[in-house]
């Protein structure tokens, strides 16, 4: 009951952020960016917004119940300008530690594979927004249990043109009790990837 009333709260808090931000970035005004000759980017920059990169490959460093992970992220614009929603998909690796006390002290350690994924709504204007969804991880042979899902809240630079560097930084809460995982979970991550 008590991890109910805390994932109620935490929603409720992360919804009133959206509006808030979603309020501001309406009202924060937007200026259209330079764009190329096409027919399609000449409509795109008379609507007031650029056309921005739909495609991002990233290297996450924790977060997603990895160390480390490589992701392909796709962005799907519902009003290009404030929002678009988010999914991505990713190999990574994590490590569980053995600690042995037998014959003096020594450990060791295995290494796994993780399936990352998520899917965001992303709420902002410009360059800046914020996130909030879900994410999962199908995480390989450690004797533990197979899937983990959480909730995942963050912020995320996007650049306005495609070869640009994208960036984003996330928090997740885990949904399961981590007791049933043998991993190392870190519940924040920062992802450096590129925008195309």
């Amino acid at each position: 009951m008590m991890r109910f009333q805390i994932i109620y709260r935490m929603s409720l808090f992360l919804l009133l952020a959206m509006q808030s931000v979603a309020a501001f970035s309406r009202h924060a005004g937007y200026k259209p960016t330079e764009t190329g000759d096409t027919t399609a980017n000449a409509a795109s920059a008379r609507q007031g917004f650029p056309i921005r990169p739909v495609n991002i490959i990233s290297l996450n460093i924790l977060g997603d119940a990895t160390i480390a992970s490589l992701n392909y992220e796709r962005l799907f614009p519902a009003e290009p300008e404030h929002f678009f929603l988010a999914a991505g998909l990713g190999v990574g690796v994590n490590t569980f530690v053995t600690l042995h006390s037998e014959a003096g002290k020594s450990y060791t350690l295995d290494n796994f594979a993780v399936i990352p994924h998520h899917i965001t709504g992303n709420i902002g204007g410009g360059r800046h927004f914020f996130e909030l969804g879900l994410g999962g991880a199908i995480i390989g042979s450690q004797g533990g249990q197979p899937y983990l899902t959480s909730i995942l809240m963050g912020y995320r630079f996007l650049p306005l043109h495609s070869n640009r560097i994208s960036a984003r930084l996330y928090a997740s809460y885990p949904l399961q009790g981590l007791e049933k995982f043998n991993i190392i979970y870190v519940p924040a991550g920062v992802s450096v990837g590129w925008a195309f």
